[in-house]
């Protein structure tokens, strides 16, 4: 079932990490993709058992057809040691009651999670979720000229044209190239982008 499928995983997870002489205390950003959004709740509390309580790593989560329908859910994961790591969160922001953080600064880098936009087209949706990472950004004294890896989920990949436009706007012609996937999204919005900054100047 969904709960034993991603307590499994993050064993699994658990294992490679400390094969590299770490933990998952670790981690800092996650993808976590389902087949049925149903499981939604069930995987979250699996999920919140496994990751630190205080400081969660950033997360991404969509809806996608796995390879394998034994499975209900695939996990991915980056993880960077670092006494520097603390959660950053936009001006204002409460803390979030998922188990994952806006941002995690790791002194290095700051990964951030996958912010959905709100708006009635895709391109008032990607230019909304830009303003709440801009937020995010400037919460750690950071700019979009420090983006290092973009991945953008779009519901319907026939705007992939007017995303990367407006990205191109917004970031500037020298941002890295994005990652850009048909999924479907949690909610009802068809645009959700989750980027890794580089580091401070």
């Amino acid at each position: 079932d969904m709960a034993t499928q991603t307590q499994r995983i993050f064993g699994n997870i658990g294992f490679v990490l400390d094969e590299a002489g770490m933990s998952l205390r670790d981690l800092v950003s996650c993808r976590v993709f389902l087949d049925d959004p149903r499981g939604f709740s069930v995987m979250n509390r699996a999920y919140a058992e496994s990751v630190p309580a205080t400081d969660p790593p950033a997360r991404a989560t969509v809806r996608a057809s796995l390879m394998n329908v034994v499975f209900s859910t695939e996990i991915q994961c980056m993880a960077e040691s670092s006494s520097e790591r603390r959660v950053v969160r936009a001006e204002g922001q409460a803390p979030r009651q998922l188990p994952f953080s806006p941002g995690i600064e790791t002194g290095n880098r700051l990964y951030l999670a996958g912010v959905v936009g709100r708006g009635n087209d895709a391109g008032e949706q990607t230019r909304a979720a830009l303003d709440d990472i801009r937020s995010t950004l400037e919460a750690a004294s950071r700019g979009f000229g420090d983006v290092e890896d973009i991945w953008v989920y779009l519901a319907d990949v026939r705007d992939r044209d007017v995303v990367q436009t407006i990205l191109n706007e917004t970031l500037g012609d020298d941002m890295p190239t994005p990652t850009i996937i048909g999924a479907r999204l949690m909610g009802r919005s068809g645009v959700e982008i989750q980027m890794v900054i580089g580091k401070k100047p």
